[in-house]
C-alpha cells in the first residue's frame, strides 16, 4: 500500500513543526547576535574614541597653557642671559679700551709712572 501526501504520518507533521520552531528560534538568535555585534562595535568605537580623545582634550585644555607659559619663561630667561653676556662683552671691550688708554698715557713723557 502506498500512502498519499494527504495522509502524512503524524510524527512527520510533528517533526516538521519542530523543525519550523527550531528554524524560527535560530533565526531570532542570529538576528539578536547580529544586532549585539553591531551595538558592541559602536560601543567599542566610542570607548576607543574616548581613550584617544580624552588625553588630547586634557592636553589641549590644561597642559598646553602651562607649557606655553613655561616656554615663555625659558625664552625670557635666555634673553636675560644673552643680555648679560652682551653687557659682559661691552664691559670687556671698555676695559680693553681703558687698558690701551693707560698704555698710551704711560708713553707720554713726564707721565711715565702714572698708574703705578
Amino acid at each position: 500500500m502506498v500512502q498519499s501526501a494527504d495522509m502524512a504520518d503524524p510524527t512527520h507533521d510533528q517533526l516538521l513543526q519542530e523543525i519550523y520552531k527550531l528554524a524560527r528560534d535560530n533565526n531570532r538568535m542570529l538576528h539578536a547576535m547580529r544586532r549585539n555585534a553591531f551595538i558592541g562595535g559602536i560601543v567599542k568605537l566610542a570607548i576607543y574614541a574616548l581613550l584617544v580623545g580624552v588625553p588630547i582634550w586634557f592636553f589641549l585644555t590644561y597642559m598646553m597653557p602651562v607649557l606655553n607659559s613655561a616656554v615663555g619663561a625659558i625664552n625670557q630667561v635666555q634673553g636675560q642671559i644673552q643680555g648679560a653676556q652682551n653687557v659682559g662683552a661691552q664691559i670687556g671691550s671698555q676695559f680693553g679700551s681703558i687698558n690701551t688708554m693707560m698704555e698710551q698715557i704711560k708713553n707720554i713723557p713726564g707721565l711715565g709712572n702714572f698708574g703705578e
